[in-house]
């Protein structure tokens, strides 16, 4: 996969949707036991801001909490 580099323009519409998007996110790994760090909320504020998409996101989330990236489907 090749990670999105280029910031695109996002309406306040799709900010919106992310910020609900990360929101959720958060609430799932809070409940499961976990503390996101700063880097993890950065990557999150990338996403947001439009500075990234999210196969970009989730990526940069799994290769700093040292998972490998990669599907675990056969």
């Amino acid at each position: 996969m090749t990670a999105f580099t280029q910031p695109v323009t996002i309406d306040p519409t799709e900010r919106q949707r992310r910020k609900k998007a990360i929101v959720v996110t958060r609430a799932s790994v809070h409940l499961e036991g976990f503390v996101l760090d700063a880097e993890v909320e950065g990557i999150y504020a990338q996403f947001i801001d439009g500075q990234i998409d999210m196969p970009s996101m989730i990526l940069k989330v799994k290769r700093h909490t040292g998972l490998s990236g990669r599907s675990s489907k056969r």
